[in-house]
This record gives structure tokens, sequence and C-alpha cells, in this order.
């Protein structure tokens, strides 16, 4: 079987640190079951194919756009690539790039599966969080100034063209694959009729497959962990900051490990709005000695700072699925998370962490210290998140997941159906 993905990322030069880091994951799961190629957008000046162990790949330029899309010639090359190819299946994944737009406007006469990684309509409704009118203004400083397109509110109004295509998108796409019962939820009514919807399960990176679990470690000043990819309001981190406030009253050497960009390593002129909010928020908060920035880590060093971890919190108030929270509870660090979004889904068959409402941060405070103290609470949510996650995110159930949808989707194509 041969497949073509059409993906956000280069998957042969970079490495998976950042957002979209289960491609990488399936991309090695899926080596020696299909004959995998790769479509991204580079920077480079013509399309430039790559050969690699386990796959080809092809980088294509930044084409310009126009509604939504390249021009006819940059489609007639991308479509000359796919014929060269002539993959058995076509897997895209996201719909924040053009990609999908492509087959949902005839634009190529192909089918394509349509891998939902995000839901833009749930980010712009869930985008100011809670953040009061006072703290909004707070989100917006020099760079706003000079950048107005930054600013809190032009930033949110940024998503409403993207919600558009996204709703075309649905509204036109044959065949949708998503990965978690709420992104079903959440499409449901932006469906057609025919729309054949794909229950995927996601990967977790390589490294934690293979990594020991979760063991208490005993000492004073405990240490939390959690992940920031990006600076948006709806992450939730000044939930988790109010929340660390209230435990530094009772452990004063507490520790707060953010994977994520330092708020404080650009200058002030040179800092965005969300990040010199959130950085007031630790210098407000006399956080200054209990939070540690890590930066951009790869896979294995946040499994080793997950593993060194007492808790594992996720406060964002929106999630598709959550990756993060899927490879900490596959090691069994005992979790808090927001109950928002699919988070909640990780605990449908078993209860695998402990929740509270998204805006709520004496609640967050309260789940955290739980678990710093209550060992029978964190060793059995411990052992069922190992039991649980095991199963939803076992490599062959992925892997023989992945191969069913595929599998599928070449029956249905070459079934008759009406447009």
């Amino acid at each position: 079987m041969r497949v073509l993905w059409l993906s956000n990322c280069v998957l042969g030069k970079n490495k998976s640190n950042a957002s979209g880091s289960w491609l990488f994951a399936m991309k090695d799961i899926l080596n020696g079951e299909v004959e995998l190629w790769n479509m991204a957008e580079s920077k480079v000046s013509e399309a430039t194919l790559t050969h690699y162990d386990g796959f080809d790949e092809y980088e294509i330029p930044f084409f310009p756009k126009s509604n939504g899309v390249p021009s006819n010639n940059s489609i007639r090359q991308i479509e000359k690539i796919i014929n060269e190819i002539n993959p058995d299946v076509i897997h895209v994944w996201g719909i924040e790039k053009y990609w999908a737009l492509l087959f949902t406007r005839g634009l190529i006469h192909r089918d394509a599966i349509i891998e939902l990684q995000g839901v833009m309509s749930s980010c712009y409704n869930a985008y100011q969080s809670g953040l009061t009118p006072s703290e909004v203004r707070q989100c917006n400083g020099v760079w706003e100034l000079v950048f107005p397109r930054d600013r809190f509110i032009n930033k949110k109004k940024s998503y409403l063209p993207s919600i558009e295509r996204e709703k075309e998108i649905l509204s036109s796409a044959r065949f949708i694959s998503t990965q978690s019962e709420w992104t079903r939820g959440q499409i449901f009514f932006h469906l057609n009729k025919d729309a054949v919807l794909f229950k995927t399960k996601r990967p977790i990176r390589s490294c934690f497959y293979y990594s020991k679990k979760w063991e208490k470690v005993v000492r004073k000043n405990p240490v939390l962990f959690t992940s920031s990819s990006y600076s948006e309001p709806y992450k939730g981190l000044h939930v988790l900051l109010k929340a660390v406030a209230l435990l530094k009253k009772k452990y004063s050497n507490i520790k707060l490990e953010i994977a994520g960009v330092d708020f404080f390593e650009r200058p002030w002129y040179r800092t965005r709005g969300m990040d010199r909010f959130w950085g007031n928020m630790v210098k407000d908060l006399d956080l200054l000695d209990n939070i540690v920035f890590l930066g951009h880590i790869n896979g294995e060093q946040i499994k080793d700072h997950l593993l060194d971890a007492d808790v594992f919190v996720n406060p964002s108030f929106v999630e598709s699925y959550s990756a993060s929270a899927a490879e900490a509870l596959y090691l069994g660090v005992p979790s808090v998370f927001s109950y928002a979004g699919a988070l909640p889904g990780f605990s449908a068959n078993n209860e695998v962490a402990l929740y509270y409402s998204p805006n709520d941060f004496i609640d967050c405070a309260y789940k955290i210290d739980k678990l710093f103290n209550v060992t029978e609470l964190y060793s059995k949510l411990s052992i069922n998140a190992i039991e649980s996650m095991g199963k939803v995110c076992g490599y062959e159930n992925v892997r023989n997941t992945q191969l069913s949808i595929y599998n599928d989707f070449l029956v249905r194509t070459k079934e008759p159906h009406t447009v």
C-alpha cells in the first residue's frame, strides 16, 4: 500500500520537540507496513525529493495564496507530484494549511482522508479563557502598539477566516479522521450527510514506549511539570500560576517546570502580550524562585522531567486530544487536568487523573495537593493510567487501527457514491 501524507511537518530534518510530535511517531510505527511518502512546505525554491530510511519526502515552496489556495499553476505542480507518486491513500494531516481545500474544492480530483488535529472554532470560543477585562488590557504592550495585529482582540479575530475554511471543509469532506469523541461532537453539526468518520489512535514518541514507569520520589520540595508549546490564553497557564501561588503558602520551595519559551528571555520591548502578562503574573505572585523554564526540549528530555516530577498538570481550556497528557499518563505520572475539551475522555473507562473546572485555580491547587499527600490516591491513578494508556496508545493498537482505516478507505473509495 502506497500512502502519501500531506502534512505541516518536514519529517526528515526536524525533531519532534514541538506540536505535531505524533507524526514522527506514526511514521516510525508504519515503517515497513506501508510505502510512505510525505509532502510538506519548506524554504526551498523548487520541489525537492529526498529518500530516507523508511519513507520518501517532497519539500515544496511556500506558494503565494489567494482565497486560501495557491495559484492554478502551483496546484498543477502539486498534482503532478501526486500523480507521479500515484498513492493508494492520501492522508491530509490537519486543516490549518491549504491541503484539504485542494480536495474539497475539487481542485485535485482524488479522494483523501482529512485528519482533524484541532478545531479552530473551539479555540476561538475559548480564547479569552476566564481573563478579566483588566487582565486582557494587560496583554497589550509596546509590541502590540507597533504590531496592532497582535493585540488581544485582533489575535482572536484572526481565527475567523480559518473558522470559515474549517466549516467549508467539514461540509464538503467525505472522509474525516478524528482522535477523540469530543472532536467528533464539535464537528457533528457541520458535516455533510455522506461523511465517513474514522476513529484514529494517536501514538506517543518512541522514547516513551521504551521508558521505565514513574515512581514516587520522597522529597521535601514538590515538583510540578507542564508543557506550553506556544503562548495563547486558552493554554490556561495563568490559572496554573495562581494555583502554584496558593501551594507556595504550604510548600515554600515548590517548583513548576515549564517546557516552553522563557517569558523573560527577550527584552521588554520585544515581548509579546501573552508572555508579558504571564511574566508579570510570575513577578506579582512572587514566583520568580519557583518557576523553571526549560525551553523547547525534545521527547527524551520531556520524559526525564516527567519521571522526576510529582505531578503533571494540563490547565488548557481546550484540547482536541493532548499528546503531552497521553505521554504523562503512559508513564503513570499522577496528573491533574482541567475538565475541558477532550481531557475528560482520558478517564472515560477508568479514572486516570483528577479534574477541576477550567478557571478554578483554587480547586486546581487542592487537587495537586491531594496528589502530593494521599498515597492511595496517586498510586491508584498511576496504576490506572499505565493500564489504560498501555491499551489506548499501545504500539500495536495504534498501528493496527491506522492500517484498518487505510484499508477501509480503500474499500469505500471503490464504491459508487453521490456528490
